[in-house]
């Protein structure tokens, strides 16, 4: 994807690149699980030079994913 080479996007427009918000309303967290699903597995997919670049080791990951995911959540509400 072309997303992981470049290195000039910032985390947020990463995930919005990834896994964007189609939905306004998110039945039982279905679709949100969906993004951290997806996201998760296109950051786990990186190089750690390129999760570098971004400031993130991979055992950060989960936490990372898991701290957008409620970010956004809460930005929602």
């Amino acid at each position: 994807m072309a997303v992981a080479a470049n290195s000039s996007f910032t985390l947020k427009q990463l995930v919005e690149e990834i896994a964007p918000k189609r939905f306004l309303r998110d039945p039982l967290g279905l679709f949100s699980g969906y993004r951290a699903f997806r996201v998760y597995v296109h950051l786990n997919g990186m190089s750690d030079g390129e999760l570098a670049r971004l400031g993130l080791t991979r055992k950060e990951l989960p936490e990372v994913v898991s701290r957008i995911m409620l970010d956004n959540r809460q930005a929602a509400a």
